[in-house]
């Protein structure tokens, strides 16, 4: 990482807080304490997943997970990671080509004017991780459109539910 990278992610985790603080500001001014506690509650429930993130030390996919939001991206990412979180970094090139193939195709197909979310969940039990990419927003796109996605051999994605206002792919690694 260099110098100017450094330089970008703090300036970037700067800017994060200061709205986290201009949010709980403004809804101090509104009296709005059961808002202020929803803020909190979210900025506590993030972090603790970016946390966990750094235990599959599969250093790229942290990258990509982390920065994705820094971007003008039509969707936003969030992630939940549940269960005793182990190492991916076997798995590393595959998730990252999972992580980045369903974005962009969810990007490519969202409705960029109506509000889209990811929620990329890892689920991590004894010996496999399962990881749940579920979107809500706008979508046009059909079943076809994700042909390349989930016929990949490399990458195992199923696709779970398609509709117009939702999209739900699965993906199951094994434990490093």
């Amino acid at each position: 990482m260099t110098q100017s990278d450094i330089l970008k992610a703090l300036r970037q985790t700067r800017h994060d807080w200061l709205n986290v603080i201009q949010l709980i500001k403004g809804n101090l001014a509104l009296n709005r304490y059961d808002r202020i506690e929803e803020i909190i509650e979210q900025v506590t429930q993030q972090s603790f997943s970016e946390s966990k993130l750094s235990a599959i030390e599969a250093t790229s996919v942290e990258y990509f997970l982390l920065t994705y939001n820094w971007a003008n991206h039509p969707t936003k990412l969030d992630m939940d990671l549940a269960g005793d979180v182990f190492s991916l970094f076997k798995e590393e090139e595959r998730l990252l080509r999972l992580c980045r193939a369903v974005t962009e195709k969810l990007n490519d197909a969202c409705t960029k004017d109506a509000e889209n979310n990811l929620l990329l969940s890892f689920l991590f039990k004894k010996d496999v991780c399962e990881l749940t990419f579920d979107f809500q927003g706008s979508l046009n796109m059909s079943l076809e459109d994700w042909s390349e996605v989930v016929t990949d051999d490399g990458l195992a994605a199923k696709l779970e539910e398609l509709s117009e206002h939702e999209c739900v792919i699965t993906a199951s690694f094994i434990r490093s």
